[in-house]
Formats: C-alpha cells, sequence, structure tokens
C-alpha cells in the first residue's frame, strides 16, 4: 500500500505542476495576442463560405484570410 501511496502523490504532483505551467502560458500577453489573432483568422475563413456575399467579396475576403494567415506565420514562425 506504501508504493501505491507514493505512485499517487508522484502522479498528483506532475499533474498539478503541468495544470499550473499551462495557467501560466495561457495567461502570458504573448500568448494571449496569438489566441485573438487566430480567433480573427478563424472567423474571416468561416464568412468565406457566406453565401450572402457575392463571388468578388468572397475573392476579397479570401486573400484578405489568406494575407493574415501569412503575416501570423511570418510573426510566429508556424502556421495559425
Amino acid at each position: 500500500m506504501n508504493g501505491f501511496l507514493k505512485l499517487f502523490l508522484i502522479v498528483g504532483g506532475l499533474l498539478i505542476l503541468f495544470l499550473m505551467f499551462g495557467a501560466y502560458e495561457g495567461s502570458k500577453p504573448e500568448n494571449q495576442g496569438k489566441q485573438k489573432e487566430r480567433d480573427a483568422i478563424a472567423y474571416c475563413r468561416s464568412q468565406v463560405s457566406n453565401p450572402s456575399l457575392d463571388p468578388d467579396a468572397q475573392r476579397f475576403t479570401s486573400r484578405t484570410c489568406d494575407y493574415m494567415s501569412e503575416q501570423f506565420k511570418t510573426k510566429y514562425g508556424y502556421d495559425p
């Protein structure tokens, strides 16, 4: 039983450390900025298929989304 308790404490401690690290990383301003940019790109992509847009507006929106994605990749080094 003593071995089980040690294992439980080790796994529990690692889980707590993992959650604390995630909370810390998520609260950093640069990570919040990345998430806002990802959300903006996702919203842009959702508008490309909007049936109320005429074909020219859809092409313009698509190019704008591509540009936003390129800027994200240039800024952070990976795709959104």
